[in-house]
């Protein structure tokens, strides 16, 4: 989600929102079609083995991967802003600020009126500690998105060298009762019931988030890294230097992947990052290819309103699933869902390059830059 005209957009950068924005899409389908303690327990709700190979492949190499490529993008968009701005002869931080300001108020309508797995009210939160860095040499941006982003792995995996739980132990009966209200009050409940459930999983879920701010601002850091060193901008100038990195991060994450069988939350928290930055690479090198650029440029739209069609997902998946819709939540296995994903996402493609071709960007990407520009935006669509 970035600010620019699209006769400045980087296309790779559209590709990759886009591909994001499906990854997320894949992933997210679980939390709104079952409990969050099933999720959070890792509870067997579809035992058959094409659920269990559903199940295994999004855990594997979805998970964490594709959410955190959108945090990486949300880095590298604002030194790209913040370039402009200064070129333009903007108040960069004030412009910014702002910005995020309104991306905290959509997050909390979406978090909190339509589906609790929000992101973009904490990504709005960490984007602040983000302005902090904006003068920051590209040395010391890599080293701060190191760091922060070693802390969690760090702590995970020393919490299992010492044979600690990786979840409080609640007992059995009360997880099984929260499941029950949970899939009773979703799949029949009214709005307002739903409302209430709705509030209780946004305030559990925040507490989540939290502790994975540091994790993210050093995945802000990292995007930003790589906008200050320009690797995106230009994928052809740079194609030696992304198959060198791809070759050295895929190691990395292939080591990660692995780790999967026996550390499965050290593989989540430590692979999310260098699986996302592999994928990245990869499709910067794809993109220097004219037959796969053919092919990828099919995602751009969707990248391009990534805004919007990531709270349309929202909007579908809690009508099909919740007592105000459809009701059929707790009733969808992880092979159904990933289908139902699939066949949305490719709805909003056609939906996204339709609306492109009237629009310069999407209504909600629209409504985000007026607020952040005032009166000035109808000149930047």
């Amino acid at each position: 989600m970035e600010a620019s005209t699209a006769k400045e957009r980087i296309h790779t950068l559209d590709v990759i929102r886009g591909a994001a924005v499906f990854g997320i899409l894949l992933v997210n389908m679980r939390f709104f079609s079952s409990s969050l303690e099933v999720l959070r327990w890792r509870l067997s709700r579809w035992p058959e083995w094409w659920n269990a190979a559903a199940e295994l492949f999004i855990d594997v190499f979805v998970a964490g991967r594709f959410l955190y490529i959108f945090a990486f993008l949300f880095g590298y968009g604002m030194i790209m802003m913040q370039e402009r701005a200064e070129a333009a002869g903007r108040p960069f931080a004030r412009i910014y600020a702002r910005r995020l300001a309104a991306l905290a108020v959509f997050g909390l309508i979406h978090g909190l009126f339509i589906w609790f797995g929000d992101v973009l009210f904490h990504y709005a939160v960490v984007g602040f500690l983000l302005l902090a860095f904006r003068r920051a040499e590209p040395g010391r941006l890599l080293a701060w998105a190191v760091g922060l982003m070693s802390l969690l792995p760090m702590l995970v995996l020393l919490a299992s060298l010492a044979g600690g739980p990786a979840l409080p132990l609640v007992p059995a009966p009360d997880v099984q009762a929260r499941i029950a209200l949970d899939e009773a009050v979703y799949s029949g409940g009214t709005y307002a019931e739903i409302q209430r459930l709705r509030v209780r999983d946004w305030i559990d879920s925040a507490f989540t988030h939290i502790t994975y701010y540091p994790h993210l601002l050093g995945l802000f850091l990292l995007g930003a890294y790589f906008a200050r060193a320009g690797l995106l901008h230009d994928v052809r100038a740079n194609r030696a230097l992304l198959v060198r990195l791809a070759w050295r991060v895929g190691a990395a994450a292939a080591a990660v992947t692995a780790a999967y069988a026996w550390a499965p939350a050290f593989s989540y928290v430590a692979g999310g990052p260098v699986v996302g930055l592999f994928y990245i690479l990869v499709l910067g090198i794809l993109m220097t290819h004219p037959v796969w650029e053919r092919r990828l440029r099919r995602l751009a739209p969707v990248g391009r309103m990534a805004f919007t069609n990531y709270i349309a997902q929202s909007v579908v998946c809690t009508l099909v699933f919740y007592g105000y819709g459809l009701g059929l939540y707790g009733r969808v296995g992880p092979l159904a869902a990933t289908a139902g994903a699939v066949a949305l996402y490719a709805l909003q493609a056609a939906a996204s390059r339709a609306w492109l071709r009237r629009f310069p960007a999407g209504p909600l990407e629209r409504l985000w830059r007026r607020v952040t520009y005032g009166p000035e935006a109808h000149r930047k669509s």
